[in-house]
């Protein structure tokens, strides 16, 4: 690519890079501002909910747009990211709803265009002023990436991942007591792989629904901290009894997890937790799952104009690659957020994470940092500017690989 090309597309961005206002960079390549009541959008009255629809579009950079180990390839795509916000304004019971999509056209590179779409609904019942129950749904699309042990090397563009699940949750006060029970059901399902040359690779034998059922306890000690202890247990069933591998993947999991809530004011809030994982495998053949777990929140916030949000997750993830029986993955995150005036903010996102595949020496790691500025323009709209770099590496030769993004 041409550096004046390289030039027109930065200038284009700032130029047209042009959103509702608070809107969240899906893919978190720009931070989100912080909001100041003179820039908060007032959203849209429509009896007892308020609309917040919005959109962003402008230009992005890559310098690796197949995620390709050797023959990097840049390009530019144009991108458009709508979205719709709904919120409930009642004095009792809530709903709300989220939908968003982000779609990016490479203009050399059709084959790598992206499409995501994520549906969410939530509806809490205020039963008592102790007890509520609360129901959630949501479906998501989104595409796999081009490093990943499922997709083939010769996979001519990546293939979608389709994602359906709901949720009911019960939760009542016993004096200083917290229990919650909850159940939930999520179907994932994966789209074939178109190969480069002509024809397909089957995925439906990925296909599976997992069942879960959850109780949880909680003991305020003060209204700033409670203990908590979590238990689950799952089933996964997938739509082929035995895969092309001659494998049975339906499995049985079940984990444990104690942690502690806490809420310092407004200077420091959210939840750690440590606990324990096992999953089982119908077929013999396969190893069970089984390790330490991390899932923890917490947001500090040192001044007025900073937050800095760490996060971490452990989930175990399945796969169809041979005999593996599937990984555990952990991810680790750092936030930061600081307004540099009340419309102008800056920030920054480290996030980690890798993942152990079970029954094979097989290891993936994503390295992920980002930083932009959003300089809020009034109610309605905002100017953003950001970078990201990702570097995925594995212990499989040939099948790392980095990018560095522009938007």
């Amino acid at each position: 690519m041409s550096i004046s090309r390289f030039r027109l597309a930065i200038v284009t961005a700032l130029l047209l890079v042009v959103q509702g206002a608070g809107l969240a960079y899906g893919q978190t390549v720009t931070p989100a501002p912080v909001q100041s009541g003179d820039y908060d959008a007032l959203g849209l009255r429509a009896g007892g909910f308020v609309l917040f629809p919005e959109v962003q579009s402008g230009f992005q950079l890559t310098d690796n747009v197949a995620q390709s180990a050797q023959n990097a390839r840049s390009d530019i795509g144009y991108f458009v990211a709508p979205s719709l916000r709904i919120e409930s304004d009642w004095v009792r019971h809530s709903v709300n709803f989220d939908a968003s999509s982000r779609h990016v056209y490479y203009f050399e590179n059709p084959s790598e265009n992206e499409t995501q779409f994520d549906a969410r609904g939530r509806y809490r019942l205020d039963v008592l002023r102790t007890t509520n129950v609360e129901f959630n749904g949501g479906y998501s699309l989104q595409q796999e990436g081009r490093g990943e042990i499922d997709v083939p090397g010769a996979a001519s563009e990546p293939p979608n991942e389709h994602r359906l699940d709901g949720s009911a949750r019960l939760t009542h006060l016993f004096n200083r007591l917290e229990a919650s029970v909850q159940g939930s059901i999520d179907y994932n399902i994966f789209e074939d792989v178109n190969l480069v040359g002509g024809g397909t690779q089957n995925n439906s034998d990925r296909n599976y629904a997992e069942y879960e059922g959850t109780l949880r306890l909680g003991y305020e000690i003060s209204p700033k901290l409670q203990p908590f202890i979590e238990t689950s247990y799952s089933v996964r069933r997938h739509d082929d009894e035995i895969d092309d591998n001659g494998l049975r993947r339906d499995s049985d999991g079940v984990s444990v997890e104690a942690g502690i809530r806490v809420e310092i004011s407004a200077l420091l809030d959210g939840e750690l937790a440590i606990g324990y994982v096992n999953r089982d495998f119908e077929d013999a053949t396969l190893e069970n799952i089984d390790g330490v777990t991390f899932n923890s929140t917490l947001n500090w916030r040192p001044s007025e104009l900073t937050t800095i949000a760490f996060t971490a997750a452990t989930d175990v993830q399945e796969t169809s690659a041979g005999t593996l029986s599937g990984s555990i993955e952990r991810t680790f995150a750092v936030n930061v957020t600081h307004s540099l005036r009340h419309n102008l903010t800056v920030g920054a996102r480290v996030a980690y994470s890798f993942e152990d595949f079970i029954g094979g020496n097989l290891r993936e790691e994503n390295l992920y940092l980002a930083t932009g500025l959003t300089y809020q323009v009034n109610r309605a709209a905002a100017v953003r500017l950001g970078y990201s770099y990702r570097n995925f590496s594995t212990n499989v030769a040939g099948s790392g690989y980095s990018e560095n993004r522009f938007q």
